[in-house]
């Protein structure tokens, strides 16, 4: 009887160890095949312009979105921390392209490319 017994449960182990098996690489394919995957988008022209109405509402933008809290009030960088104990951390990255790039897309399609707000 304890033999009979410890038949069935090994071989139900067994079982549920094949099952998760497979169940796991069945999972991992999935996933490789999901990173390799290659997607093509069409090239889009973009227009910067620099006239005053769009930079007006570059600069309202940055002001109610807090952009110039971290980066200045001209975008042109800001040290955040300068503690030479500790680090050392600076924004000061010409940001007045992808500012622009990100405003224009912003008011083309309504909402913050990259999933920025």
């Amino acid at each position: 009887m304890k033999r009979k017994i410890l038949k069935w449960s090994a071989l139900g182990l067994i079982t549920l160890v094949a099952v998760f098996v497979a169940v796991y690489f069945s999972i991992a394919i999935n996933m490789k095949h999901r990173i390799e995957k290659r997607y093509s988008f069409p090239v889009e022209s973009l227009e910067v312009t620099s006239d005053s109405a769009t930079l007006a509402r570059g600069k309202h933008l940055s002001i109610i979105k807090g952009c110039q809290d971290c980066h200045g009030t001209d975008l042109g960088g800001k040290v955040m921390i300068d503690d030479p104990g500790l680090e050392h951390w600076s924004l000061q990255i010409s940001l007045r392209v992808k500012a622009g790039y990100r405003m224009l897309t912003q008011q083309r399609t309504g909402s913050w490319p990259y999933g920025m707000v």
